[in-house]
């Protein structure tokens, strides 16, 4: 962590500057999303300030030349000199606006507004649903926090619709709401036939089989237990489908997710569990079907790499799934095995040639409503319109 105060602006970046507070900078959808946002080609210079460490994410977007901060919040840095050094952060950087990511860095970013008296617009990033499955007490009040303060905001970014209508519901004010969905950068997401027949050949996956896969972390929300549910009644009806999880603590060497897969019941050989990957473009290449099977989203990252790489997806009407998949995919009843069951069974159906036809879709729809550069023009006309 850097001690001393950023180096003065020597004119040789001229651009104004955006600050952005993060939680963390782990691996997830959001630290994915600001990585995106601020690496690259863009209008404004960007700093980037986790409340806790670089983490992995941090450490990327720092090689591509953004500054990232790292005040350790909780790994023996108190409260009191972390706010300090994001205040002096603030006051070197001089920027034109401060943007929040999530709940912890919405709080701050209002905080050095209102403590610190600054002049600055303060712009809040919503990228979660609400859903209290699994979350701690401290998670649920910090919610409940948020929506006290969120009236600080200038402005409120969601990245779904449905995000905004939950977290209005609890005291969000309406008339800050600015929807923008995820971007994704269509050069890395992308089809590739020959990363595809590489993948599968080093998993032993044959030509002939059927590959459905679903990528995320091992949590309840995600519903790794009616994804392995709905995959055992298939199994039992076809032998020529197999099964692929990937994600954080999705491995059959971690005793819980072991513990699910004894649960369905599923042959361990028609599965392919493949634990964390940091090469999620090259495993969406593998799949036939991808699957996004949540209790809870607000905009799934997984669906929209899924369809930029040439997949259709099945998905739980949860946040705004529905919405992103379009007619490039389907839509299961509800969150139940039976029903992601029969969603599978749909595209299993249609054969090779309605899953090529219902890809085809899905790029377009990615290329028109949700590419990298769509999404950054609008972060972009969002600061201008602040009059920054």
């Amino acid at each position: 962590m850097r001690r001393g105060p950023l180096p003065a602006d020597d004119g040789a970046d001229e651009r104004r500057t955006v600050v952005h507070i993060i939680t963390g900078l782990a691996t997830g959808g959001a630290e994915r999303m600001l990585q995106r946002l601020v690496t690259g080609e863009s209008t404004y210079r960007h700093i980037v300030v986790s409340l806790g460490a670089k983490d992995s994410i941090g450490i990327e977007i720092e090689r591509a030349g953004v500054e990232v901060l790292a005040l350790h919040i909780g790994s023996g840095v108190g409260l009191v000199a972390a706010f300090r050094r994001l205040v002096a952060i603030v006051d070197e950087a001089r920027p034109v606006a401060i943007q929040g990511w999530m709940t912890h860095g919405n709080i701050a970013a209002s905080l050095v507004k209102i403590v610190a008296r600054k002049k600055l617009p303060v712009f809040w990033g919503v990228r979660q649903s609400l859903n209290f499955t699994g979350e701690r007490t401290r998670t649920r009040l910090l919610i409940y926090l948020g929506a006290m303060m969120a009236r600080t905001a200038d402005v409120i970014v969601y990245n779904s619709q449905a995000g905004a209508i939950q977290h209005e519901a609890i005291g969000y004010p309406r008339s800050r709401r600015l929807v923008i969905p995820n971007g994704f950068s269509l050069h890395e997401y992308r089809p590739a036939p020959d990363v595809r027949r590489q993948m599968r050949s080093s998993l032993g996956i044959r030509a002939d089989e059927i590959v459905v896969g679903t990528v995320g972390r091992l949590h309840p929300v995600k519903n790794h237990e009616g994804f392995l549910a709905a995959a055992a009644m298939i199994a039992r009806d076809r032998g020529d489908v197999r099964f692929l999880l990937a994600g954080q603590d999705v491995d059959l060497e971690h005793a819980p997710f072991n513990r699910l897969v004894e649960q369905s019941g599923i042959a361990i050989d028609r599965l392919l569990a493949l634990g964390e990957r940091t090469d999620v473009a090259r495993v969406m290449c593998m799949l036939d079907i991808a699957a996004n099977v949540s209790h809870a989203e607000s905009f799934p990252n997984v669906v929209g790499e899924a369809l930029a790489c040439g997949v259709p997806c099945v998905v739980t009407p949860v946040g705004d799934s529905a919405f992103i998949v379009g007619d490039a995919g389907v839509v299961c009843g509800d969150t139940a095995p039976n029903s992601i069951a029969d969603g599978i069974r749909k595209l299993l159906e249609v054969g090779p040639e309605g899953r090529a036809r219902m890809a085809l879709r899905g790029l377009e729809r990615m290329r028109e409503l949700f590419s990298l550069p769509t999404v950054k023009a609008r972060f972009d006309a969002l600061y201008r319109s602040a009059g920054v």
